[in-house]
């Protein structure tokens, strides 16, 4: 869940994925966002809210905002243009500062990633379905990604467990369907590589919004409340909204834990671990497919990468 305390907006970074549950909550934010006069600063705010709601459920998150964070957020932009800041240059930290730009009409957003690069290799393949539409709505060219358009299931030993063609539920369930269809009315559902993803991303926003190899160590409010200081590894900055989208361990969003006084995350026991490679000749006509396989304490994924051949 996505924590918002002024001047704090938090999300945690996640795989950006296609939910039914967060699809069916992103429907509610297809209608084009208003644009904020500059002298309406709580207007600014719930604009800005529902930019990075917005940008959240194109990642496949879900988020909500108390009603103490909402009124705590609203001090945070009394200015006309408020400086935004974005830790995390994920799909999470990129679509919601794409949204912040295009959505909610901010000029001064800048997002800062702890890596010198946009960790080319680290994920593996992306599976998007309402998200394809949002992207495509915040100006992201996903021409390159490959369209998917049916999801096969199996147990280890290859019995059948269940087959989805996409485009059949979206013709049968209207109430989805305008969420999962690209602007030429074709659905949007396609695979695409994480790293591929961010580089389409980040190719979006302006040139020099996007600050690599800057590491965060600590976000304090200002004592008057209505602004953050970020101390990095190269000194201070103050701005006047902190967008957390820095992944389970993000040092922003641990800020935000404490004023709520909830837990921080802990370690479960749980471990999954992910390799991708090629998976050599696939029989005709599965292209556009998924095949999952699911065994004992494993599993397996697979599809076609546009230019690349299947992965699994």
């Amino acid at each position: 869940m996505a924590s918002v305390a002024a001047p704090f907006l938090g999300s945690p970074a996640s795989a950006i994925g296609a939910q039914e549950k967060a699809s069916s909550q992103a429907l509610a934010l297809r209608p084009p966002l208003p644009v904020p006069e500059a002298s309406a600063g709580s207007s600014l705010v719930r604009a800005s809210s529902r930019a990075v709601l917005a940008a959240a459920a194109s990642c496949g998150l879900l988020s909500g905002l108390r009603r103490s964070q909402r009124c705590r957020a609203a001090q945070a932009a009394r200015a006309a243009s408020p400086r935004v800041a974005v830790i995390g240059a994920g799909p999470a930290g990129l679509a919601t500062a794409l949204a912040l730009r295009r959505e909610a009409k901010l000029e001064d957003v800048t997002v800062l990633e702890r890596s010198p690069e946009l960790r080319p290799g680290v994920g593996g393949g992306v599976q998007l379905h309402s998200g394809a539409s949002l992207l495509e709505e915040l100006g992201v060219d996903l021409s390159f990604a490959q369209p998917l358009r049916r999801i096969r299931s199996r147990s280890a030993s290859g019995e059948d467990l269940l087959q989805l063609d996409l485009p059949s539920l979206i013709e049968n369930f209207e109430a989805f369907s305008g969420s999962v269809r690209r602007s030429d009315g074709q659905p949007a559902s396609c695979t695409v590589m994480r790293d591929a993803l961010l580089e389409a991303m980040a190719a979006e926003l302006p040139s020099g919004s996007i600050r690599l190899g800057t590491k965060l160590l600590e976000v304090q409010t200002n004592s008057d409340g209505q602004a953050a200081t970020c101390r990095f590894e190269s000194g201070e900055e103050e701005f006047d909204l902190v967008v957390a989208a820095d992944g389970i361990g993000s040092r922003a969003r641990r800020c935000v834990l404490e004023e709520e006084g909830e837990e921080a995350p802990r370690y479960t026991g749980l471990r999954i671990q992910y390799g991708v490679r090629e998976a050599g000749g696939r029989p005709a006509g599965c292209e556009e497919e998924v095949h999952q396989w699911f065994g004992q304490g494993h599993g397996g994924l697979g599809f076609r990468v546009q230019g690349l051949g299947f992965r699994v």
